[in-house]
């Protein structure tokens, strides 16, 4: 297994991945993916999505971005998002490694915390973040559909 940052060769692997984070979704077209990949995120050095690969297949991916701060001495902070295994690779500590990438790109760049959000509905990926380090209690997380 290779964990590591991903780049636009691995592209096709996360949106077919993504397929089983939200299956109800419509496919984003993979031109439109490409455009958005090579336009908005490989050249802002403030997002990176991170993949463990197995035998050149995507097992698991997250991204996150690193958002600047006017508080806390000017330092960054981090959101973490689109954090999934493939079902066939649960609890081979896949999601483990990727969120560690994130977590050491988030500290790399002096960020002062990392959050992420989850569907309130999605108990045992509540149970990994907390086995992770992430405290569910000390914030509280609110969300607006804006579509």
């Amino acid at each position: 297994m290779e964990f590591r940052q991903a780049d636009r060769s691995d592209l096709p692997g996360i949106l077919e991945l993504y397929q089983h984070l939200n299956p109800e979704e419509m496919p984003l077209d993979r031109a439109q993916a490409g455009r958005i990949w090579d336009e908005e995120i490989q050249v802002d050095p403030r997002i990176a999505y991170f993949v463990a690969v197995e035998e050149g297949r995507i097992r698991a991916t997250c991204n996150i971005v690193v958002v600047p701060n006017l508080t806390r001495g000017g330092r960054p902070w981090a959101v973490v998002e689109n954090v999934v295994t493939h079902p066939d690779d649960l609890r081979r500590g896949l999601a483990r490694g990727v969120m560690d990438l994130a977590t050491n790109f988030a500290r790399e760049r002096g960020c002062y915390k990392v959050c992420l959000l989850s569907s309130s509905k999605r108990e045992g990926a509540h149970r990994f973040y907390e086995t992770i380090g992430f405290d569910p209690a000390s914030k509280r997380a609110f969300h607006r559909s804006l579509v």
